[in-house]
């Protein structure tokens, strides 16, 4: 009678375990899911950005007579960078394109540039949008990997910290894993 009492506690001991580990790696999976997600919408805003962008240098470049405008994104290759060394890359592209308008008003006069600018407006809201999704849910995915039981279970399965879009988020993320 012992016996059957020992083996019915290990199976329920094993049945626990089990379903903790499978809670658990559902856990991760959703969350790989969801920055898989964010990732592909990522990819999308930033390939259309690029193209806006490059919409932009030849009336640019004529309209302020420099041939050279925007030339590091006129044959990019975007399976040589990372999304995070492509949006970076962008970003600065974008950032200077503000920087010229600033300073030559006539620009803005050029309907066809007006409506680019508008769909740049646009992208970079929904591209802010899927970084925002992005973080949010590394941000989850990370304080799995850093939290009993489910740090046990990276380990088994390999799961590996995922990195941020932002510093400031990955300082909040430190504070947070610092709390618990």
């Amino acid at each position: 009678m012992i016996i059957v009492e020992i083996i019915l506690c290990l199976i329920i001991l094993i049945s626990l375990i089990l379903l903790v580990i499978l809670i658990n790696k559902n856990k991760f999976y959703i969350y790989l899911i969801k920055i898989n997600e964010a990732e592909n919408n990522i990819d999308l805003f930033l390939q259309e950005k690029l193209d806006l962008l490059n919409k932009c240098r030849p009336i640019i470049g004529k309209a302020i007579k420099k041939d050279d405008f925007f030339e590091n994104i006129k044959d990019l290759n975007k399976s040589d960078y990372t999304h995070f060394e492509l949006y970076n890359l962008l970003r600065d592209n974008y950032n200077e394109l503000f920087d010229i308008l600033e300073n030559n008003e006539k620009l803005f006069k050029k309907k066809n540039l007006d409506e680019i600018l508008e769909e740049l407006n646009n992208n970079e809201e929904q591209l802010l949008a899927g970084i925002k999704f992005y973080n949010d849910s590394v941000v989850g995915y990370n304080e799995l990997i850093h939290k009993f039981p489910s740090n046990l279970i990276r380990h088994f399965f390999g799961y590996d910290e995922k990195e941020f879009y932002k510093n400031e988020k990955r300082e909040i993320f430190e504070i947070l894993k610092d709390i618990k």
